[in-house]
């Protein structure tokens, strides 16, 4: 497949997961004394970056495909959870490449907040190369980004 070709489909994927960031906008926070609350989510990057999925595993679980610009709440009993992200590989619609792991020790009662943002090493205005990151963020920080967030899809 030539270059123009790939770069198209990849293209066309991108606007098609675009339109599917169409679930219920962030109202407020809910919090269950019963549970932990892990929100995770995903902004946009500068510059208007193309919008981009990844797959999101609990306990080597797929809970949720995240897109940018996306949300979800995932509710966990207290203790420790494995948490694996994975960039989505389009052109075979599977898990990529690892690109975050960690071992969270949950406790009930307590909300938590995972952030992720693409990394731009961008090099000129028509064209960047970067990665991602994901991190644990304050509370603050994160009602702050979520009112621009809508809910994504659990898988």
């Amino acid at each position: 497949m030539d270059e123009f070709m790939r770069v198209l489909i990849l293209t066309l994927t991108c606007f098609y997961l675009a339109s599917c960031a169409t679930g219920e906008a962030f109202k407020r926070l809910n919090v269950n004394k019963d549970a932990a609350q892990l929100y995770i989510y995903k902004t946009m990057g500068l510059g208007g970056e193309f919008p981009s999925a990844n797959l999101v595993f609990i306990n080597n679980q797929e809970m949720t495909t995240l897109l940018s610009g996306n949300y979800v709440v995932h509710t966990l009993p207290d203790g420790e959870h494995q948490i694996d992200i994975f960039k989505v590989n389009y052109f075979s619609n599977k898990k990529g490449n690892l690109i975050y792991s960690e071992k969270f020790n949950l406790e009930k009662g307590k909300v938590y907040f995972l952030k992720g943002s693409s990394i731009r090493l961008g090099l000129t205005k028509h064209m960047s190369i970067g990665g991602q990151d994901y991190r644990l963020v304050d509370k603050e920080k994160a009602l702050n980004e979520l009112p621009s967030m809508k809910l994504s899809n659990k898988a």
